[in-house]
C-alpha cells in the first residue's frame, strides 16, 4: 500500500477574479465535476497564459482522470513559473511515479522536502519511491524522520515495517506492524504485513491467525491467500495450502510467487502442476514485467521442475538467472557478499577462541541438558536431523532461532565496551556469561515449555560454537556434513533469503573452504565432544545412526524416529517439504548432473 495525496490545491492569489475563480475550480473538482473545473482554467488561461495555479488545477484534473502524461505536461508549465511551489513538486511525482518513473519522482520529492522539510506525508512518498527502486537501505531514514515529526503516522509505521521484513530485521518489523494495526486496525495490509513478520519469528499460528483476519476485512487480498498459503506449507496443510494459492491467481493471474510455491509442491510430490501452469510460468518470466524478487523466485521454481524433469541444462539456466538476480537484490539491500569480510570474521573467530579462552572460562558456563545445538552447512541435512531427533517424546525443534546471536550481542547493547564480537569474548567475567546463559535459557523455554531439549538447528551457528562452550559446560553440538559438490550445488539451486554468498559458485566454493577451516579448528579447541554426522551415512543408515543422536543428546531410543515424516511440527526451513517425505537418497551425487557447469566451483573448492 503507498500513501498517495494531491496536497493542497491553491496558494495565496493577489488577483480577487482569478482567486474566486480558482476557487469555484476547487469545489468543482472535489463534486467530481472535472469538465466543469478544466474549463474554468482553460479560461483563466486565456486572460493570463502564465497562472501557475490554474496550470497545475489543469494538471490535478488530468491526475485525477489518470492522464498522467497530459498532467505531467500541466505540473511542468506550473513549475516554470513557480519554481519554489512544493506542492507542485509532489503532484508531478506522484504522476512520474504513476507512470513507473521511479527517478523521475524520486527527485521532484527530494525537491519538495528541501522546501517543506517537515511535511511527513512527503517525506514517506519518498521514501515509497526509493523502496520501489530497491533502495532500501535509502527509504529507512525517510521514514523514521516522518515518525519522529509526527509518531502516530500509520503510513510510516507499516511502510517502514514492511521494508525492515524485507532487510531481515524482524523484531523492528513487528514492533512497527503492530504499531501499524494498532493505529488502521481496519487495513488487510497491516495484517498481513505484520502475520509475515510474526512468521519469521516462527510464530506461525499467530501468522495465520493474522492473515486470516486480513481477509475478513478483505476477502479478495491476493497477498493474504499467498501469505496464509505460504503459512500453512509450513505446518504440512498442503491441501488447504494448494487451495489459497490457487485462490491468490485467480484474484490475480500474475503473481510470480503463488507460481513459484505450487512449483516448489510439485517438486516435492505434494502437488501435480498442470501444462498450463507451467507454461504460465515461462510466460510471466519472459514478459519482463516481474518484480525482481518474483521474477529470481519463479526462475528458481522453474528451474527445480526441470531438474525433476532431468532437463539438466535447461535447469542450470534457469537457476543461474535465478542467482543473478538474487545477487541484484542482496546488492540493493546492501547485503552484498564480500569475501575479505567473510575471511576477517573466520581471522577474529580463530584468534579469539583459542586454548588459553577456554583455559579461562572452563568453569562459567551453566550446566544445562535444555539445549542442543545443530550446526553445518546450509542444505547439509540439518532440518533431517532435527525432524529425527524431534520425533522424540519431550524434545522440540525450535527451527533456526536467531536468539543465540541476539545474546551475544546483549553485552554490547547494555554497555559500551572496548571491542567488538567476537573480541569482546576475551574480557567476559563468570557473572556476565552465566547471564548470557540465563536469558537464552529462558528464550528456549518460553519455545519448548516443558520440553527436556530444546534444538535449535541454524546452521551458521558454526561460527558461535566458542561462545556456546563458553556459556555451557556440557553444550550438546551436533555437526552435519556432507560432500561438498552436492552441498554446494543445493545451496546453489536454493531460493534463500538471507545466505548472499549462495547465488554465486565461486563464492560458495570459497565459503565451504572457510567453513572447513573453521571447523578444523574448532575440533583442535572446543572443551566438548561434538557429535558429526555424515548425511551420506544417515541415508544409507538411518536406524544406527538415529540411535547414536538420540544417546548423544542423552535420551531413550523410540522408534518414532524411523517416522520422522509424519512428525507434525511446523518447519519453516528451505527442507520443509523435503522432511514431509520418507527417506530418500536421490540428492546424493546429484552434483553429477551438473559437472559440465560447475567449473567454477571446482577451482574454488580447489583453491
Amino acid at each position: 500500500m503507498k500513501y498517495i495525496f494531491f496536497g493542497k490545491l491553491t496558494t495565496e492569489l493577489s488577483v480577487d477574479t482569478i482567486g474566486e475563480s480558482l476557487a469555484l475550480v476547487q469545489k468543482h473538482y472535489h463534486a467530481g465535476r472535472l469538465r466543469e473545473a478544466e474549463a474554468i482554467c482553460q479560461r483563466i488561461l486565456q486572460q493570463e497564459p502564465d497562472q501557475a495555479d490554474a496550470l497545475h488545477l489543469l494538471g490535478v484534473v488530468a491526475h485525477r482522470s489518470s492522464d498522467y502524461e497530459k498532467a505531467i505536461a500541466f505540473y511542468t508549465r506550473a513549475l516554470g513559473v513557480r519554481q519554489s511551489e512544493a506542492t507542485f513538486h509532489i503532484n508531478l511525482a506522484l504522476a512520474f511515479s504513476a507512470l513507473g518513473r521511479l527517478p523521475e519522482a524520486s527527485a521532484h520529492f527530494q525537491q519538495a522536502l528541501r522546501l517543506r522539510p517537515n511535511d511527513p506525508d512527503c517525506r514517506v512518498a519518498l521514501a515509497n519511491v526509493l523502496q520501489e527502486l530497491g533502495d532500501l537501505q535509502g527509504s529507512l531514514p525517510h521514514y523514521r524522520e516522518a515518525l519522529r515529526l509526527q509518531p502516530e503516522h500509520f503510513p510510516a509505521h507499516y511502510n517502514l515495517g514492511v521494508v525492515l521484513l524485507e532487510l531481515g530485521k524482524i523484531p523492528d518489523a513487528v514492533a512497527h506492524g503492530k504499531k501499524a494495526v494498532r493505529l488502521n486496525p481496519n487495513s488487510a495490509e497491516a495484517y498481513t504485513s505484520l502475520g509475515a513478520a510474526l512468521g519469521e519469528q516462527g510464530l506461525t499460528v499467530d501468522a495465520i491467525a493474522h492473515q486470516r483476519q486480513a481477509l475478513r476485512l478483505r476477502p479478495g487480498y491476493d497477498h493474504a491467500h499467498f501469505r496464509l498459503a505460504s503459512a500453512l506449507v509450513e505446518q504440512g496443510k498442503i491441501e488447504e495450502a494448494v487451495s489459497y494459492c490457487q485462490e491468490t491467481l485467480r484474484l490475480n493471474p500474475d503473481f510470480g510467487t503463488a507460481y513459484a510455491l505450487l512449483g516448489e509442491l510439485a517438486v516435492h510430490g505434494s502437488y501435480s502442476i498442470t501444462g498450463s501452469e507451467f507454461q504460465r510460468m515461462h510466460a510471466l518470466l519472459s514478459g519482463g514485467r516481474l518484480p525482481l524478487v518474483d521474477a529470481s523466485r519463479l526462475h528458481f521454481a522453474v528451474a527445480a521442475l526441470l531438474d525433476r524433469q532431468a532437463e539438466y541444462g535447461r535447469a542450470f539456466v534457469h537457476c543461474k538467472l535465478g542467482n543473478e538476480l538474487k545477487q541484484e537484490i542482496y546488492r540493493r539491500r546492501g547485503q552484498a557478499f564480500d569475501r575479505q569480510d567473510h575471511c576477517r570474521a573466520i581471522d577474529r573467530t580463530i584468534a579469539t577462541f583459542d586454548a588459553r579462552f577456554f583455559g579461562r572460562v572452563h568453569s562459567f558456563g551453566v550446566d544445562s541438558d535444555l539445549p542442543v545445538f545443530i550446526v553445518g552447512m546450509p542444505r547439509s541435512g540439518t532440518t533431517l536431523v532435527t525432524q529425527i531427533l524431534s520425533s522424540l517424546p519431550g524434545v522440540c525443534g525450535a527451527g533456526e532461532l536467531k536468539d543465540l546471536a541476539e545474546v551475544l550481542a546483549g553485552p554490547a547493547k547494555r554497555q559500551k565496551l572496548a571491542a567488538d564480537y567476537p573480541e569482546y569474548m576475551s574480557n567476559m567475567d563468570r557473572v556476565t556469561i552465566r547471564g548470557m546463559a540465563d536469558d537464552y535459557l529462558t528464550r528456549l523455554r518460553q519455545i519448548g515449555g516443558h520440553a527436556i531439549r530444546v534444538i535449535d538447528k541454524l546452521p551458521h551457528n558454526f561460527f558461535h560454537l566458542g561462545s556456546i562452550c563458553a556459556l555451557f559446560a556440557r553444550a550438546r553440538i551436533i555437526h552435519c556434513r556432507r560432500d561438498p559438490l552436492d552441498v554446494c550445488l543445493s545451496c546453489y539451486f536454493q531460493d534463500f533469503q538471507e545466505v548472499s554468498y549462495a547465488s554465486k559458485l565461486e563464492d560458495l566454493g570459497f565459503c565451504y573452504r572457510q567453513y572447513e577451516r573453521l571447523m578444523v579448528h574448532w575440533r583442535q579447541v572446543l572443551p566438548v565432544a561434538v557429535c558429526e554426522v555424515v548425511y551420506e551415512e544417515l541415508v544409507a543408515n538411518l536406524e544406527p545412526v538415529s540411535r547414536k543422536l538420540a544417546a548423544f543428546c542423552g535420551l531413550d531410543w523410540n522408534s518414532r524416529c524411523l517416522a520422522f515424516h509424519d512428525n507434525s511440527r511446523t518447519v519453516r526451513t528451505a527442507s520443509k517439504l523435503q522432511v514431509r517425505r520418507p527417506l530418500y537418497a536421490t540428492s546424493i551425487g546429484r552434483w553429477k548432473h551438473y559437472e559440465s557447469y560447475l567449473q567454477p566451483l571446482h577451482e574454488a573448492l580447489a583453491r
